[in-house]
């Protein structure tokens, strides 16, 4: 014959409980269901009591007068934590409510902290192996978190007194943090996910790593040595981009003019279409990096969620470039800037380039030509100059250069005020009778910022002709 509590299993609903204060939660169920009744109530609170009495004593040494309000109210959810360590662990809530009615909560309760003194094992284990397997990166959140605040959590927590505090701050964010949990079920936790956030994060090589933060800095306008992002979240979302744009998932490289194709393609989705380009992405990245681990592989597809609404929002606000951590190539090292002009094709080859890009349909792949088949900067003016570009366009190549690009054009136009020091291009005046690659080479200009213009103009002076 079955027992009364197998035959009134799912009389509790598992997600109504709550999974942070459980043991209230399930006795407060039991009643309302029938299965516990005020003489049970009663009988766990007075066993509940007892164990704090005892508790009490142990922590004052005897000397239960000396303990504070605020110290007893400690030591009563460090019980409460340990109960909800074990009761938690039934699938069905009535096996729990089983348990409390033909076992002593102190038997319970010293299951509890039996299992919380072997989830503290595990997690030194895991937390040995995050510091075997650490990233190396020149960010403070992330270093501070994993050689300071880590230690100092298992120096002091105490598993009897107060194994629901989580004595310490972890200032470095994860994607998916659950800051509700407490104590070791919160540092395991939070070393589970770092753990899965770093196996992806050591895909990369340690330059690849370096650039896209110095990249991600350029374009936030912070250090990101002293700010606290997250450095999975980074990653993923250039990989996902990346290989959307043909390249591998390795490369998180993604130049200005790649991004302006990409953004015009993005904008001409619907969301539909949007979730099933990203979808397309993750699973390219899966594919590329050859990667099986369930728990990494559930992360990623568990991040779609969050990547397809920031890229729907960063559509509709035109804010992509916020989402996208382009390449600066004007980021090189040295003093002087010497622009390589490149060997100038004959003109049977660039007859042909031009007239392949004449007859493109879109400015995007007239770029994509200019991009892949102009060789030097003399080819490049030459194109500017030939009737293949007309009005607005001029405007989006310009978007496509570089800052280092971008002067170079600009010390061609404006070598005399640069020798002369009467340059500034933030007061720049439309000239009459200009060929258009030079008109709206300065509407351009007029276009961006103060601080854009003031870096621009300091990279053109930097450049050798």
């Amino acid at each position: 014959m079955k027992s009364e509590i197998t035959d009134r299993r799912d009389f509790i609903c598992r997600e109504n409980l709550n999974n942070y204060q459980y043991t209230i939660s399930l006795l407060r169920a039991g009643f309302q269901v029938k299965l516990l009744n005020q003489t049970n109530l009663n009988s766990i609170q007075e066993q509940i009591m007892l164990i704090l009495k005892d508790l009490i004593l142990r922590y004052t040494k005897g000397d239960s007068t000396s303990v504070t309000t605020d110290t007893a109210e400690t030591l009563l959810n460090s019980i409460l934590y340990s109960l909800d360590a074990y009761l938690s662990q039934f699938e069905h809530p009535e096996d729990g409510i089983n348990l409390l009615k033909t076992n002593t909560v102190q038997k319970i309760y010293a299951k509890g902290i039996e299992l919380i003194s072997r989830w503290v094992a595990e997690t030194q284990d895991l937390y040995e192996e995050i510091k075997r397997t650490k990233l190396d990166v020149q960010l403070e959140v992330y270093n501070t978190s994993i050689d300071e605040d880590l230690p100092d959590f298992f120096k002091q927590y105490g598993i009897m007194f107060n194994a629901h505090d989580t004595m310490c701050t972890l200032d470095y964010p994860l994607v998916f943090d659950d800051m509700k949990l407490q104590g070791i079920r919160y540092i395991k936790h939070y070393l589970e996910t770092l753990k899965t956030e770093t196996q992806f994060c050591n895909l990369f090589d340690k330059k690849t790593l370096e650039n896209t933060l110095v990249n991600y800095s350029r374009i936030y306008q912070i250090d990101y040595k002293t700010s606290p992002i997250n450095i999975f979240e980074v990653l993923i979302n250039n990989s996902i981009f990346s290989v959307l744009i043909g390249n591998q998932a390795s490369e998180l490289t993604i130049f200005t003019f790649q991004f302006q194709i990409l953004e015009q393609e993005l904008s001409q989705l619907s969301p539909t279409e949007l979730i099933v380009l990203i979808d397309k992405g993750i699973k390219k990245v899966l594919s590329d990096f050859n990667l099986n681990q369930p728990d990494l592989v559930n992360y990623l597809n568990k991040y779609k969620s969050i990547i397809v609404q920031r890229t729907l929002t960063a559509v509709e606000n035109n804010s992509l470039h916020n989402l996208i951590i382009t390449t600066n190539a004007a980021n090189q090292q040295g003093d002087k800037i010497n622009f390589n002009p490149g060997i100038k094709m004959n003109d049977q080859d660039f007859r042909i380039i031009l007239g392949k890009i004449i007859n493109c349909d879109s400015i995007e792949n007239k770029i994509a030509l200019i991009r892949s088949d102009i060789p030097s900067l003399e080819d490049f003016i030459d194109i500017l100059r030939a009737d293949c570009l007309f009005g607005d366009e001029f405007i989006t190549v310009y978007r496509t250069l570089s800052l280092t690009e971008l002067a170079v054009l600009g010390k061609m136009l404006f070598s005399e005020e640069l020798r002369t020091g009467e340059l500034n291009l933030s007061q720049l005046q439309k000239k009459d009778n200009l060929p258009d690659w030079e008109l709206y080479y300065i509407k351009y200009l007029q276009r961006l910022s103060k601080s854009h213009l003031e870096r621009l103009e300091k990279v053109m002076m930097q450049i050798d002709l």
